[in-house]
């Protein structure tokens, strides 16, 4: 055998070698990247194992504690309530809006028409699970629209229209459960349908010659004045808390809500007047300002 067959053939078992110690290495890289993560291999399946970490599970249900402060407790429990009669109404009159695995659950607790069984399951979905049980897919603007139309007075009237739209954002509400999107397009028509739900309120009360504006009407300068001097006169323990809760919220223009929360860790002197920090408020509910 000559020469260069004789070096071409030790190449060539080099070579070999060479893959052969590159093909272990690699697998023991795999196998260590494998049990880095936690990983059992089968012998032709992979199995995660996950370790359960309570530290982790804490932060979890704190996060969505967190999550949950978006909104005030009470305008959270308004909503659901809102939220249970919208749904028995679509059972009732749109069955097709929902979703397929709710429709079996309120089939089966409605059979035989126990409707008390069938609103604490729609509760019990609403409320406590806080799930959305609208197909939001699938869901048109008019079938909200005729709903709120469902709430008149027995004279015909319409109520105010802060009712309907707070019946709206309680919908809105529910819809921000599931993952799924409410169209852009249907969000549009609503909005055009609630202003002129909105026109057609106001004309209703101009004909019947009755007060256009809603919420609660301002306490003049003269009604402050004397409610603080009959408070004086009277001298109780509960007419001086009247006077001082009446000042305070008079003098910041707060809300109840605030006025009812200052603290003296939130008083300061500055010169000749009185200071109070408020940590948070409605327009600021992150206390960043």
């Amino acid at each position: 055998m000559t020469l260069p067959y004789l070096v071409m053939i030790v190449k060539m078992m080099s070579w070999t070698m060479k893959k052969e110690i590159l093909r272990k290495k690699f697998q023991v890289q795999k196998l260590r990247a494998k049990n880095w993560f936690g990983l059992k291999y089968g012998n032709s399946r992979e199995t995660a194992l996950i370790k359960y970490n309570d530290e982790y599970q804490k932060l979890l249900v704190k996060a969505e504690a967190i999550a949950r402060n978006r909104i005030a407790t009470n305008t959270r429990s308004q909503y659901n309530k809102a939220n249970i009669i919208f749904v028995r109404w679509l059972y009732f009159f749109a069955k097709h809006v929902l979703k397929q695995e709710y429709i079996d659950i309120f089939d089966e607790a409605y059979l035989g028409g126990q409707e008390v069984a069938l609103m604490e399951h729609i509760e019990k979905v609403v409320a406590q699970e806080e799930k959305c049980p609208v197909d939001v897919v699938r869901f048109k603007a008019k079938t909200f629209f005729t709903y709120l139309l469902t709430y008149k007075a027995k004279n015909d009237h319409y109520f105010s229209y802060s009712c309907y739209d707070g019946k709206r954002s309680a919908m809105m509400h529910m819809f921000a459960f599931t993952t799924e999107v409410w169209s852009p397009k249907e969000r549009d028509v609503l909005s055009n349908l609630m202003q002129s739900l909105k026109k057609t309120i106001l004309k209703q009360k101009r004909e019947l010659g009755l007060r256009t504006t809603e919420g609660k009407e301002a306490m003049s300068f003269a009604t402050y004045k004397l409610t603080c001097e009959l408070c004086m006169k009277e001298g109780t323990k509960e007419s001086m808390f009247v006077l001082t809760w009446l000042t305070f919220q008079w003098n910041l223009i707060s809300r109840s809500e605030a006025t009812e929360t200052i603290s003296f860790n939130q008083l300061k002197w500055g010169g000749d007047h009185l200071k109070v920090y408020f940590p948070s408020h409605k327009s600021d509910k992150l206390g960043e300002n």
